[in-house]
């Protein structure tokens, strides 16, 4: 880029409706040298670059011109990183070297550090897991802090967010950056920073969805978008709850999901669920997997049938552009597909026999959904 830092000073020079003999007296530099600034005769030397930025009320980048070409540039880089991450099957290798490469360039930018956190957090899961045990006298699950203490994505995402933490970023990227570095705080046992972290986060009474939603005039959209929020969030708990919970037997697990399942396709009826697509799709994914733990098969095979309604749904709707919902409650609010990714049968499929014993008697069983058939023979004649 070409240094144009005379312009800039007489631009904010006569902007502001100062006199070079002003501006050189608040300076303590001489007006000639003023004007050999502006006339690009001359520069100013490294020292009297903050007096200046100061003087005028602007940022360093902003008196070198710099601010528009690097905000469009960071916007840029987060969009590619923000498009690989929904792709399921990213190059992780090729998108950390990508955000080392502008984390260098922009070292202070916190939504690049975001990226490259997600990134390597994303990485770590895929490449090396999370590890973690029972025993049989003691109901709660443990993370084994040693093998996740050696996960080396996990240790550089970890003190990625951290540093995320104090630095201005969107909200969306702060409440990523804190959910993350809460998981990654219980995967290595730090439960006093666990407690913190959380203590400093608003409670479900003051936060912005219910807030907005039992106080705005005019518009139902509010109540709508805290009503999605708190339907996404509850699906999210409550599936985490049947995951974590030993006490419970599997077919309790599956009675709850299914009844929460059914009170969204309640609120949200029809065929034009959109966001509540999403975690319909993870619900019955999850009641077909504590199903399959409960020995229940049928019980498996009736929840895939119903997880597939919503992949399909979810396909068809992916990057298609904005929509609006026909449900009642939600009439004012629209859903945004880009937000969306892909479902394939091998990942769902993979997934699943990933949260379970897989065995031949249990592909057999699963083998009377027509997808997982086909899945099963591709892969077996592949």
């Amino acid at each position: 880029m070409e240094l144009k830092i005379g312009d800039r000073i007489r631009e904010l020079r006569k902007g502001a409706g100062r006199t070079q003999e002003a501006m050189a007296a608040a300076l303590g530099v001489t007006p000639q040298a003023v004007s050999k600034w502006e006339s690009q005769s001359g520069y100013p030397d490294m020292e009297t670059i903050p007096a200046l930025a100061n003087y005028f009320g602007v940022t360093i980048d902003s008196l070198f011109g710099y601010d528009g070409e690097r905000d469009r540039r960071v916007r840029e880089i987060c969009a590619e990183a923000d498009r690989m991450l929904k792709d399921r099957d990213t190059d992780f290798d090729a998108l950390i070297a990508m955000l080392r490469v502008a984390v260098e360039e922009y070292p202070a930018n916190g939504e690049l550090l975001a990226r490259l956190g997600n990134a390597l957090y994303t990485a770590g899961w895929k490449k090396i897991g999370g590890s973690a045990y029972t025993t049989a006298d003691d109901p709660y699950i443990h993370a084994d802090t040693e093998k996740n203490l050696a996960n080396p994505y996990w240790n550089e995402a970890r003190a990625l967010f951290e540093r995320v933490l104090d630095m201005p970023v969107s909200p969306p990227v702060r409440e990523n950056a804190v959910i993350d570095l809460l998981t990654l705080y219980w995967e290595i046992g730090e439960q006093r920073k666990i407690d913190a972290l959380v203590a400093a986060q608003p409670s479900v009474t003051v936060s912005r969805e219910r807030l907005a939603a039992k106080n705005s005039a005019g518009s139902w959209k509010p109540l709508g978008d805290g009503l999605l929020a708190f339907l996404r969030v509850t699906a999210d708990l409550l599936s985490h709850t049947a995951s974590v919970v030993t006490t419970a037997d599997e077919a309790y697990h599956v009675r709850v999901l299914r009844a929460y399942a059914a009170f969204v396709e309640t609120v949200v009826p029809g065929d034009n669920t959109l966001e509540a697509t999403t975690f319909l799709f993870d619900l019955y994914f999850w009641i077909a997997v504590h199903a399959i733990r409960g020995g229940d098969l049928d019980g498996a095979l009736d929840a895939m049938s119903s997880m597939f309604v919503y992949a399909d749904r979810q396909n068809a709707l992916f990057r298609t552009g904005v929509h609006a919902y026909d449900a009642p409650y939600l009439a004012e609010c629209e859903f945004d597909t880009e937000n969306l990714y892909e479902l394939t049968d091998a990942h769902i499929f993979e997934s699943m026999l990933e949260c379970v014993r897989r065995t031949s008697a249990l592909d057999d069983a699963l083998s009377a959904n027509p997808r997982f058939a086909a899945w099963r023979a591709e892969k077996e004649n592949g």
